[in-house]
This record gives C-alpha cells, sequence and structure tokens, in this order.
C-alpha cells in the first residue's frame, strides 16, 4: 500500500487501478469529462510511469551523479578504502534541502542535489511549485514563501549569518539584474583576512536585495521563433547580462546573470571590461544564441574603437 500525502486544496489523488492502486495527481477542478480522458491515457500509456525507483531502467550515472573536477596537483583531503561493500562520499543537504557550492568569487550558490524522492508529477494544473520556483503559463516566477522568510531576516552580524543569507538570496539570482554588484559590499566580508564591518553599504545592499527578491520580474520561456536580445554591461568590478526577446511590443527578460570581476580583470581598461562582459554573456547564454538570430547590446564606443583599430592586440579580437 503506497502512503499519500496530504495534498494542497486544488490538487487530489486519482488512481489507475481500482481505487488505491497506481495513483496520479490531478487537478481536482476537472471537469467530470476531463477527468475521464485524462485516466484514459494514463491508463493506455501507465508502463511509461515509474511507479518506483526499481521501474527506471537504463539510466546513465552521468544523469544523476555529481562530479567534483580537481585541479591538477591537488589531493582529497583524505582517501576511501576501495572495495565492493565500500560507502560512497556524498554531500549532505541542509534541513531545506541545499548543498551550498562556493565558487571562485567567493559567491554562494545554493543547489538542491537530487537524494531521494520528490513528487511533483501533477496533470493537468495551470501552476505549481518546482524546485522552488512557481511555474505557470506566465513563466517562471520566485516561490512567494521562500522570499518572504528571507524578507523577514534582520541584517546578519557575523561571517556566518551573511554566508547564509547569500547563499539563499543567491538561490534567486537568475531574477536579479546585477546582482552581484548590488551584493558586492558583503561578498567583500567573505573575502581571507578581513575584518567584519557591517557598515552602511552593506546594509544598503542587504536592503536593496530583500527589495530586488519581493519585486523580481516573471521570466518567459523562449520563444524559438523569435530573436533573442542580450544586453552586456560592465562596472569597476562586476560584469551583467540579461538575455530577453521581445514579445507583444514589450521586453521580457529570460534569464538574468552577473558576476564580479577577477583583481585581474578589475585592472581591465574600459574596452577590455566591455568586451569581457560580451564574453561571459555568451558563454553562459550560449545554449540559447547558436544557430538562433540574436542581437546584443553593449557600450558602441569600445566597439567602435576596436574595429577601427587597425593594430588592436589579438587578445581583443579573440
Amino acid at each position: 500500500m503506497v502512503e499519500l500525502k496530504d495534498l494542497p486544496p486544488h490538487l487530489k489523488y486519482a488512481f489507475l487501478e481500482g481505487d488505491d492502486k497506481l495513483p496520479v495527481i490531478i487537478a481536482k477542478d476537472l471537469k467530470d469529462e476531463e477527468k475521464t480522458a485524462l485516466i484514459k491515457v494514463l491508463k493506455s500509456h501507465k508502463r511509461a510511469l515509474a511507479w518506483q525507483l526499481s521501474d527506471i531502467k537504463g539510466i546513465n550515472l552521468k544523469f544523476y551523479t555529481h562530479k567534483i573536477l580537481m585541479e591538477d596537483n591537488f589531493k582529497p583531503a583524505f582517501n576511501t578504502k576501495e572495495g565492493p561493500w565500500v560507502s560512497p562520499m556524498h554531500c549532505v543537504p541542509n534541513k531545506g534541502g541545499f548543498t551550498i557550492v562556493e565558487i571562485e568569487e567567493n559567491e554562494l550558490i545554493p543547489t538542491r542535489l537530487v537524494t531521494g524522492w520528490s513528487e511533483k508529477s501533477y496533470f493537468m494544473v495551470k501552476e505549481g511549485i518546482v524546485l522552488g520556483h512557481k511555474i505557470s503559463k506566465n513563466g517562471i516566477e520566485v516561490d512567494k514563501a521562500k522570499v518572504d522568510v528571507i524578507a523577514k531576516l534582520p541584517h546578519p552580524t557575523t561571517v556566518k549569518g551573511v554566508r547564509s543569507f547569500l547563499g539563499h538570496a543567491s538561490f534567486y539570482r537568475r531574477f536579479i539584474q546585477d546582482f552581484s554588484k548590488i551584493a558586492r559590499p558583503m561578498t567583500r566580508l567573505l573575502e581571507k583576512d578581513t575584518p567584519f564591518i557591517f557598515s552602511k553599504e552593506c546594509i544598503k545592499a542587504f536592503q536593496s536585495l530583500k527589495k530586488k527578491l519581493t519585486e523580481a520580474a516573471i521570466l518567459v520561456a523562449p520563444d524559438w521563433d523569435l530573436p533573442f536580445e542580450l544586453m552586456c554591461d560592465a562596472s569597476n568590478f562586476a560584469i551583467g547580462a540579461v538575455l530577453r526577446q521581445r514579445k507583444t511590443n514589450h521586453f521580457q527578460p529570460i534569464h538574468y546573470a552577473s558576476k564580479t570581476m577577477t583583481d585581474a580583470q578589475a585592472h581591465y581598461t574600459t574596452t577590455k571590461k566591455e568586451l569581457l562582459a560580451v564574453v561571459y554573456a555568451f558563454e553562459i547564454f550560449w545554449p540559447y544564441l547558436v544557430l538562433s538570430k540574436s542581437i546584443v547590446y553593449t557600450d558602441h564606443s569600445a566597439l567602435k574603437y576596436l574595429f577601427n583599430k587597425q593594430d588592436a592586440k589579438p587578445r581583443l579580437f579573440r
């Protein structure tokens, strides 16, 4: 007997066999003829659904294992023994189900590793929460329940508190334009040998990120029949880009991206920084841009300078 969990009021269970076998989750407001038609389709394809983990056959390990890439001359902190009965090492997520990954720029990226069974297959529903995002016909939105929790947090008083807040806020960084630029005063506190002083700049950044989260835009799904537009920009210490499309005479964002520069990149000239932003944008969004019509908006004077300079360095052209 499968243990059935409580469902939100707009959902209900239906069974493909008898009154208690092969349960599926459907919308509660379906008409009788819609429910009958849906159940008929699901019954005819019930072998395509995995009712337990053992029903999933032939999945390549690469699809659901997390590979840790190591640099040359680096070794693990300790080596595990080899043998058929040795348990594999794995990351343990926190109570919210997230594992925090720190990237080169000391920015924290919450990652939800798939370590267990999660029920998220609902049929004939208009919207739902999937992996912390609200999915509907309008597009992808932040989960208001999670954002409300973040919005009520007081400003951090320790490095651990800063790390925790940035980790939670970074989960929705794709919704926030210039996230890295806004968060820079706080990410500085995570650098080595930096005294912890939560200055007015940090408080301003903290409040700004919370406001941006509560006012986050709806990200739309790409329309492959329309051209993509890529907006790129660079500041003294960060670069950013937004991928968007024009629909019904309005620009609608698909994804925001940003990152802080390294110390070496921060000393680039303005031209190099503008070009660095374009390169970064293409590295992030290349799955959308390859074989698609794309329009890139950036600092025109920088590109004009490059194209008119006969003896420009090869690095700039690359």
